[in-house]
């Protein structure tokens, strides 16, 4: 299973968006993230609906944006969805698919799977940095528990273990791949089944 971080919340005082913001890319800017505001992913296209105010990070490539869009009541939300729950036709779809389609647009997260335990842990300090400042109540899921026992040996540990398969995979097609020519899905797929047999008995 993919480790992600899962959030929502809401600001203390939806007055200090704007203050959040500074800090964010603040943050981003010392440990070398992109940061977008609210406006610029609006002008950009990457957020299409209005009503909302905040600013997104960007880790490094293997690690998922992480948002911080809020709503006129301060409320974290997810611009995705939320962008679909001013369609009553598709928050009708939402809720027969979910049942509380309210709830999904409040649910964010981010995938630090491949992005290695020093990202995750970066993430972790910015999301804990916004509760203790900004919002109090914001509700933090951390599949690997990094957030609540700041345990990096274990959070290195889960990583890695997570990681192997993937790798060990990866590196099966692409020897697979490499040692021969035309070939059907299924023949493409046999060698990279014999490939995976044979590095895991390499294995110690």
């Amino acid at each position: 299973m993919a480790i992600c971080i899962a959030y929502r919340g809401t600001l203390c005082d939806p007055a200090r968006v704007a203050e959040l913001v500074t800090d964010v890319r603040a943050f981003a800017e010392l440990v070398g993230w992109r940061c977008k505001t609210m406006i610029e992913l609006v002008a950009a296209g990457v957020v299409s609906v209005a009503g909302l105010d905040g600013v997104t990070m960007y880790p490094p490539a293997a690690c998922e944006p992480i948002h911080f869009h809020v709503d006129r009541e301060g409320t974290f939300v997810n611009h995705f969805y939320y962008a679909l729950y001013a369609n009553p036709q598709k928050v009708a779809m939402l809720r027969a698919a979910t049942g509380d389609a309210a709830t999904l647009t409040r649910a964010c997260w981010t995938q630090t799977q491949f992005a290695g335990a020093e990202v995750h842990a970066a993430v972790c300090l910015v999301l804990r940095h916004v509760k203790d400042r900004y919002a109090p109540d914001l509700d933090v899921e951390d599949d690997s528990g990094y957030f609540a026992d700041q345990d990096y040996a274990k959070l290195a540990s889960q990583l890695a273990r997570g990681d192997a398969p993937t790798s060990l995979t990866s590196r099966a097609a692409r020897a697979a791949y490499v040692s021969t020519g035309a070939m059907t899905i299924d023949s493409f797929l046999d060698r990279v089944s014999d490939a995976l047999v044979a590095a895991k008995t390499k294995q110690p």
